[in-house]
């Protein structure tokens, strides 16, 4: 019996380290980073290693690092560094609020945000604006825009959404359309004239002020590399910092960055 267990033992060893040999990653992004997905699902395609993507909390990326039990960690700027790893900012993302221009309102606090956010029945007057109800717009419930919109407002909508809308280009026409509407949704470049994207107390979205985090409702994530990881967790590193993905977060709503801060054009 106990040359059966060893043999057993001996052959067991060989599978759990090649099941090993996979790149872990470990993904704390608020509804999952789905850029960093699509790059493993390509890789895969084109026949590279095995890449195991986990949606966790961000204390259970760092303490799986930690362990050696991931080899990448994807989390917010501000989680804690771990001994023995490498780390890079690689995109941010930041709440857009959008209203059609011709309400006339450029700036609101984050206060009245709130307010309006907090509030069953919400206002115009709850942002500092004459009028009745507003019509509210929101990503779509499956879409991973909305986790990173309720996380920004703290929590989900206390009143009713009017409308959902399939990214921010989508919720940017949904309010030049309805006009008495407000979408909540994530910043991008890309909105249609007549859209105001408000300045939240007195800073305007853009790339900059998101990569430099002087954006308030916005927040970079890092890749945090494990030192002793196999070399096909190092390339796949690479290729998160990739033109192709790149892209592939620009779609998705998130603002690619350099690690010093810069937005990448």
């Amino acid at each position: 019996m106990t040359r059966l267990f060893a043999l057993v033992l001996v052959l067991a060893v060989p599978l759990v380290l090649a099941a090993r040999s996979a790149v872990e990653i470990r993904d704390s992004v608020p509804g999952g980073c789905s850029a960093i997905r699509m790059a493993a699902f390509k890789q895969a395609l084109a026949g590279g290693p095995e890449v195991s993507v986990v949606s966790c909390r961000s204390d259970a990326a760092l303490k799986a690092i930690s362990n050696a039990e991931a080899d990448i960690v994807i989390v917010p700027d501000y989680a804690g560094k771990v001994p023995g790893t490498t780390e890079s900012v690689f995109s941010a993302r930041a709440l857009a609020v959008c209203l059609s221009s011709e309400i006339g309102l450029h700036d609101v606090s984050f206060e009245n945000l709130m307010k309006l956010w907090t509030n069953p029945m919400p206002r115009w007057t709850d942002i500092g604006v004459e009028g009745g109800d507003v019509r509210m717009v929101l990503p779509l419930k499956d879409d991973d825009m909305l986790a990173a919109v309720e996380k920004f407002m703290g929590g989900k909508l206390a009143g009713r959404c009017s409308m959902r809308a399939r990214g921010p280009r989508s919720a940017a026409a949904v309010v030049r359309e309805m006009g008495d509407a407000l979408a909540f949704t994530v910043y991008s470049e890309n909105v249609f004239p007549g859209v105001e994207m408000l300045s939240v107390d007195g800073v305007a979205p853009t790339q900059t002020t998101i990569a430099d985090g002087s954006y308030k409702p916005s927040e970079r994530y890092k890749v945090i590399l494990r030192n002793e990881a196999p070399a096909e967790a190092r390339s796949f590193v690479e290729l998160i910092f990739s033109d192709s993905t790149s892209a592939e977060l620009a779609e998705n709503g998130f603002l690619p960055v350099r690690n010093g801060g810069s937005p990448v054009r």
